[in-house]
């Protein structure tokens, strides 16, 4: 298949996609290049296999804690704007 790849570069990452070409533009690979580490690792991913209708029961979301497990509230947000902070 064909793909367009586009290439970026950013502060401390550079990062590429390929999209595959004609009326199903997906995404076929990603390749992401962290420049300010020496060696310059790459995480790579190439995807093939995409599923339009999946199927997903009410159980695959519900949410089982774990024997022990407790709730953690969470701290009441501060009154007014945060655009102001």
């Amino acid at each position: 298949m064909r793909c367009d790849h586009l290439a970026f570069r950013g502060a401390g990452v550079d990062w590429q996609i390929w999209i595959q070409e004609g009326a199903q533009p997906l995404p076929r690979k990603w390749v992401i290049t962290s420049t300010d580490i020496a060696g310059s690792p790459q995480f790579e991913v190439v995807m093939t296999k995409w599923n339009f209708a999946p199927q997903f029961g009410e159980q695959t979301f519900a949410f089982t804690p774990g024997k022990g497990a407790r709730k953690v509230d969470f701290l009441p947000l501060p009154k007014g704007n945060p655009q102001s902070r």
